[in-house]
């Protein structure tokens, strides 16, 4: 379901900004993102995943 059928602002970054340990497998399709209520949170909260 996408972020904003929920009201909240959702982002899919790319493999490798923000780590993910173990990686899996075979999985390709999941992806660790913040979901915040506006976007000014989602690039703060971003940066504190992606360290």
């Amino acid at each position: 379901m996408p972020a904003h059928f929920c009201a909240v602002f959702g982002l899919k970054p790319s493999f490798g900004c923000v780590p993910n340990y173990p990686v899996p497998g075979s999985d390709t399709t999941t992806h660790n993102g913040p979901m915040t209520r506006t976007v000014a949170d989602c690039a703060l909260m971003l940066e504190i995943m992606a360290g």
